[in-house]
């Protein structure tokens, strides 16, 4: 009968999992959408399908990526053509094996240790577990590590229990597997140290043991060690030949488990229990720990029971001490175990009834069924979620729309989880955004999450930045400015939920035409951008337009720190002036002005000399003559300050005044060819032509 109820719940599971495998699969951008490991993971079996078995990343195991490579090499083999949506379904199937696996352990645990029924029991609590069924649809090593895992506990509770050695190193080896998927197999040492001590402790001895059984004892764990080495060494042979990376990439999962993804987790201490009392739910956490007080209180506890619970304990007790980024995911590998205990306790619940009442089932199957409501109906949830995404979720929309209207030529930039349809070749996903990387990349889109911007809102999160306060702000005020359409790059075509599509409002100006956008985005992985002084004078208009002076002249000083940055403040006050926009031009110029005062009088009075053309060319003489006797309180030897003050009475048609000046500067300077050339323009031009040409005719 146990082997029936066996059978139904792998029938319910394969069968649901089965029917979720293919959905979502459409393309590997879909599949971003929902998760960016499981893109990143097909895209790497994909790469390694290409070039051989050279594996360059190691934030998962090599094993996790081997055994899906080889099953795709084989249905090449055999003639299927070989896609992104197979490989997607090929590693999705590769989880569910391995989930049937886990069940089927589980059921093996608990039939070796209690019997058929606690077994189906556990077996059951594992499938109907929301967890357990969203990471065997979904391509990531948890659940193939989970199996892996569940066979070293397997092999060690069956060696105490049977007090037998013969297979022990297996349990070593199913370790080094599961290290060789996702490194938690490293956990198992102390589990296999204990199983160790307990294979060579009898109930009547003591601890003083002659020194055989000491050698026995390194004996037996030393061919576990070797055994959990050969194969993680066999499986992950580039680990060891890259071991820098192999190193990099470790630490940095440790710290992003230690500090978080965007911003700072908190102490999680206290939440990472109650995620555990959700992990089976309350009912069946209830359950669990009337176990473990039935275990005191009776003395019933065994050997294989300590294994069981202080795997539980040892790996909780690491994500309470060192790990804040909260998951269920996180938890899975104590799951099996933790099955096996509420199995246990409804066990010692059916054992306790039934010697007062015959109706002892009765109750047991019907906590079992209250308990598991609320974990089907999460299920079904999930399911359903699984099934009608595709078709709701706004970020799916938004991207059939960009199909719908923009060619295929077109360069998007877009938010993780947003899509974008394999139609467009010249794309970018990046978790945030900033001007300066749109500036860099000058895509034709712009696809925005809420989602994404929603956290920099809060000024007070720029303290749990993980990339520092400055790159907080400067997100922070970019979505701001593109929110509020300030940004005159761009503007916003489409709001789909919570998606904001935005197209280029101007021109692109490429400070190197000759740059690809593949150049461009091999630029941006060396973090070399381009244009950064020009992004930097459009933010430092942006800041004085909401009125952030002390931010613009933070921007307008790191602009001018080189000659770009200054070229760059003059082309947009030149721009602010032809357009009319007299009080964003003064603006700008005199937090410029203040920036640069460190130049030399020589270069200030250039820079004055400059705008004063500028005011001029706009028609603003009174403004141009402030400038040019500005210019020569710096420097009264500037030859241009005194020819351009002698234009400005040109251009008013004051002859005497233009002929005083221009007669000192020609006395001074000798004649000058540029600014003949103004008056010869303005003759061109038929502008106070015929003082331009008396002035000419006088002094040129």
């Amino acid at each position: 009968m146990s082997k029936i109820c066996l059978g139904a719940c792998l029938a319910l599971y394969m069968g649901v999992c089965l029917f979720l495998i293919p959905v979502g699969t459409d393309d590997i951008r879909m599949l971003d959408v929902f998760s960016l490991d499981e893109a990143n993971a097909v895209a790497v079996v994909a790469y390694l399908f290409r070039t051989g078995w050279e594996l360059n990343t190691f934030s998962y195991g090599g094993l996790f990526f081997y055994i899906p490579l080889v099953v795709v090499k084989c249905l090449d083999f055999v003639g299927f053509e070989i896609s992104h949506q197979l490989i997607a379904c090929v590693m999705r199937g590769i989880c569910l094996f391995f989930g049937v696996g886990c069940v089927v352990l589980v059921y093996q645990l608990g039939r070796l240790v209690h019997g058929p029924w606690v077994g189906s029991i556990a077996a059951w609590l594992l499938v109907l577990n929301p967890i357990f069924l969203r990471w065997s649809v979904e391509t990531h090593p948890d659940v193939p590590q989970l199996f892996w895992i569940t066979c070293a506990l397997w092999i060690c509770v069956r060696a105490v229990v049977e007090r037998r050695t013969t297979w022990f190193w297996l349990a070593g080896l199913f370790a080094g597997l599961a290290f060789a998927t996702k490194y938690a197999g490293i956990f198992l040492f102390p589990i296999l140290g204990l199983a160790t001590f307990w294979l060579y402790t009898d109930n009547e001895e003591g601890f003083v043991w002659p020194p055989k059984r000491w050698k026995q004892m390194a004996w037996i764990f030393g061919t576990v060690l070797l055994a959990f080495a050969l194969a993680f060494l066999f499986t992950n042979p580039f680990a060891m030949i890259n071991f820098d990376q192999f190193w990099s990439d470790i630490s940095f999962e440790s710290k992003h488990l230690s500090i978080g993804h965007v911003f700072r987790s908190g102490d999680t201490s206290v939440g990472w229990i109650l995620d555990f009392g959700r992990l089976l739910g309350t009912g069946h956490f209830v359950v669990f720990l009337c176990a473990l007080v039935g275990m005191v209180y009776w003395r019933s506890a065994k050997r294989y029971h300590t294994i069981l619970i202080f795997w539980i304990v040892l790996l909780l007790g690491y994500l309470v001490l060192f790990v804040n980024l909260r998951g269920g995911r996180y938890m899975l590998p104590i799951l099996p175990a933790a099955v096996l205990i509420v199995s246990l306790g409804y066990q010692t619940i059916f054992d306790q009834i039934q010697k007062k009442w015959s109706g002892a089932l009765g109750v047991v199957l019907m906590l079992l069924l209250i308990f598991s409501f609320q974990q089907a109906q999460d299920n079904w949830a999930f399911v359903l979620q699984r099934v009608t995404r595709a078709a709701h979720q706004s970020e799916i929309v938004a991207g059939k729309w960009l199909a719908e209207n923009f060619d295929s030529d077109t360069s998007v930039l877009y938010h993780s989880y947003g899509y974008v349809p394999i139609k467009f070749e010249q794309v970018f996903r990046s978790p945030n955004m900033d001007y300066l990387l749109v500036n860099h990349l000058q895509p034709d889109i712009l696809v925005v999450r809420d989602a994404s911007t929603r956290e920099y809102e809060d000024p007070q999160n720029s303290t749990r930045a993980v990339d520092g306060p400055q790159a907080f702000w400067a997100r922070h005020y970019f979505y701001l400015y593109l929110k509020k359409n300030m940004l005159e790059d761009y503007r916003e075509v489409k709001k789909i939920g919570g998606i904001r599509v935005y197209e280029r409002a101007q021109q692109k100006k490429l400070t190197e035409k000759n740059l690809s956008w593949l150049d461009r985005k091999a630029l941006l992985l060396q973090k070399k951008y381009r244009g950064i002084p020009e992004a930097k004078v459009k933010l430092a208009v942006l800041h004085l337009a909401q009125g952030n002076e002390q931010l613009a002249k933070d921007a307008l000083s790191q602009a001018c720190a080189s000659r770009e940055g200054v070229g760059s403040v003059l082309e947009q006050t030149g721009l602010f002036l032809g357009q009319g926009r007299m009080d964003q031009a003064q603006r700008l110029l005199n937090t410029f002005f203040i920036v640069i005062e460190y130049f030399s009088p020589k270069q200030k009075a250039a820079m004055y000399v400059y705008v004063g053309r500028l005011f001029l060319e706009a028609g603003v003489y009174v403004n141009a003559t402030q400038f040019f006797q500005n210019a020569l309180r710096l420097e009264p030897d500037s030859k241009e300050g005194h020819f351009d003050l002698g234009l400005v009475d040109v251009v008013l048609g004051k002859l005497d005044g233009a002929r005083k000046k221009y007669g000192y500067a020609v006395k001074q300077f000798g004649q000058d060819k540029q600014a003949a050339d103004m008056l010869l323009q303005l003759v061109e031009n038929n502008f106070q032509a015929d003082v331009a040409r008396a002035v000419l005719a006088e002094f040129f």
